[in-house]
């Protein structure tokens, strides 16, 4: 089956455990200052099953995250792929990530589609740098000054979750423009 196909299944498995069985769990609130956007301490875990306290374990000094929230929005977070890598090679100390951002669900669910994924990425590599969020999604695009999860994130953050830049959408020459700038004035 292919990555597609099965993130289109456990997107639908996404709607039956909400409906079904899915219970939320409370809500956190992110900490976070009003008048400046930054990436809010969450926890996750990588497709190896590796844990993660984000964002202090991400493992550059620069990172850019390409946040998703729902399955179909893995094209618009493709065309940013070939960038990010080339990005990881010509930068030394940048690192990418993809970031499934969901909702928070039972344990079986987050299994279950933690499972579907991992059974669609079969590139440990891949695995590695894709770490999925079960969070309340509201609070943290809020504490990113994100407005809507309507389209894919980029985000351009350190380890201490100070946020240098940010896109919404699909890669263009202009939003690669501006995030090599953006690049170029962090590392100041």
């Amino acid at each position: 089956m292919d990555r597609i196909a099965l993130l289109m299944l456990v997107l639908g498995f996404l709607t039956f455990a909400a409906v079904g069985f899915g219970q939320r769990l409370a809500a956190e609130e992110f900490p976070h200052d009003p008048k400046q956007a930054v990436f809010p301490p969450v926890k996750g875990s990588n497709l190896n099953e590796k844990e993660f306290q984000l964002p202090q374990d991400f493992e550059g000094e620069l990172n850019l995250v390409l946040m998703a929230y729902v399955q179909r929005q893995q094209f618009d977070v493709n065309t940013w792929l070939p960038l990010a890598a080339q990005l990881k090679n010509e930068v030394e100390g940048l690192r990418y990530y993809e970031l499934p951002v969901l909702a928070t669900y039972a344990p079986a669910a987050q299994k279950f589609i933690d499972n579907g994924m991992r059974s669609g990425i079969p590139d440990p590599a891949v695995r590695a740098i894709t770490i999925t969020l079960y969070i309340n999604q509201k609070s943290f695009l809020k504490a990113l000054h994100l407005e809507s999860m309507d389209s894919i994130h980029a985000v351009l953050v350190d380890r201490k979750g100070r946020v240098y830049w940010k896109a919404e959408g699909r890669l263009t020459p202009e939003k690669e423009a501006s995030l090599r700038a953006a690049i170029w004035a962090a590392r100041k």
